[in-house]
């Protein structure tokens, strides 16, 4: 099997395993009496904790020169967390066991990218076919999931999500580590220098890049209102009178929206400057979220789940690919990972602890109202940054 297979079965496996558990965890949270205010606080810590993990994992991914050993030691910490998950009976036992969720889960992505980058420059160039291939595994479990949960119970989820994680883990052990694949091809190089080993690896480098730290900047702010969306869809769809099927439907139109993105990402970063596919994913945010605020029906919050390919389908591979380009090649992963934590792990924690506050206190439709309101005005920064600049970026 070649390469460019396995990172495809890696990303779906990978992605199957997080849909079985934190695809419906804030609806087992409700289901077992915990507060949309609770819950909120439970997945900031978490999302803060991973926004810890992402700097720790990436630093320690260059510093010891292999991302597949970090990989596979935190699939299997992070297996056993959630297998001891439904243990928690009360809110600080759950948020503990989230905060170790996030410092092991949060870094995954960014690793599992930085693996693919650093490999290869034909990896690189099909990093969109192997991550739709994560889409489509979170898809398909969303799917079946719902109706599985209200067939044999929350248990399902759990012994779902060590299976899956355990596949990873078998395909993870096959593949080539990343840092021993770009030191082969340097020791070949006639031009190398100097190793990236022998290099200082200090992670705040990246912070004298302006447009690393702008890129970082607005990544946050146009998440902070998408991650409120996403960490709250099962109170959206309970909130129109929906069931959980309906809330593993709306996550399999999420995923498998990005799919056919993904899948020519590589065909739009070759044709179209990457700024301006940041501009075009930036629109389709607050589209998707006036879309939520106007929902009256499941079918109604499904219909809006479409756009979840046009903004962040079209996103995730752009902004990868530009990190890539603008990160020096010894902190490849630190980049990546600081990217994460910025926009899935700040961008989360006021989403999450913010979002369950104002839906207790305020109710889902001002919730909605505020995030696409934030949403637009992200947009619009993002327009005026990028949309009129004549270099090619």
């Amino acid at each position: 099997m070649n390469t460019i297979r396995k990172f495809s079965l890696l990303q779906a496996f990978f992605f199957s395993a997080w849909a079985a558990f934190a695809g419906f965890n804030v609806y087992y949270l409700r289901e077992a009496g915990f507060s949309n205010t609770e819950i909120g606080f439970a997945m900031s810590v978490m999302m803060g904790m991973g926004v810890l993990g992402q700097t720790f994992w990436g630093y320690i991914c260059d510093r010891t020169r292999s991302v597949k050993r970090v990989h596979i030691l935190c699939m299997v910490l992070l297996a056993t967390t959630v297998s001891l998950y439904p243990l928690n009976r009360t809110i600080v036992s759950v948020t503990l066991s989230m905060g170790i969720i996030g410092f092991m889960w949060m870094p995954q992505q960014a690793i599992i990218d930085s693996w693919i980058f650093a490999s290869s420059a034909h990896l690189a160039r099909n990093y969109g076919f192997m991550r739709a291939w994560g889409s489509l595994g979170y898809a398909l479990v969303a799917l079946i999931f719902g109706r599985a949960i209200e067939l044999f119970g929350w248990n399902i989820m759990f012994v779902t999500h060590v299976f899956l994680a355990a596949v990873t883990i078998l395909i993870a052990v096959t593949l080539k580590d990343a840092h021993k694949a770009r030191s082969s091809k340097q020791e070949d190089s006639p031009t190398t220098t100097a190793p990236a080993a022998a290099r200082s690896v200090n992670p705040l480098e990246l912070f004298q890049n302006k447009e690393y730290v702008f890129l970082l900047l607005t990544s946050v702010l146009l998440f902070i209102p998408n991650r409120l969306a996403v960490q709250f869809m099962p109170e959206m769809i309970r909130f129109v009178g929906g069931t959980p099927t309906h809330h593993g439907v709306s996550l399999f139109i999420n995923a498998v929206s990005e799919v056919p993105i993904l899948f020519w990402s590589t065909y739009f970063l070759a044709r179209f400057p990457s700024r301006l596919l940041l501009v075009f994913a930036s629109i389709f945010f607050p589209v998707r979220l006036t879309l939520l605020f106007f929902a009256a029906t499941p079918g109604a919050v499904m219909a809006a789940s479409v756009f979840q390919g046009l903004s962040f389908g079209v996103f995730l591979p752009t902004i990868r690919y530009f990190i890539n380009e603008i990160s020096p090649n010894h902190l490849k992963t630190s980049a990546q990972s600081i990217a994460t934590a910025s926009f899935f792990g700040v961008s989360s924690v006021v989403g999450s602890f913010l979002g369950g506050y104002v839906i207790d206190t305020f109710g889902m439709r001002m919730s909605l109202a505020g995030a696409s309101v934030l949403s637009t005005i992200a947009m619009f920064i993002v327009v005026l940054r990028f949309g009129f600049r004549r270099r090619k970026v």
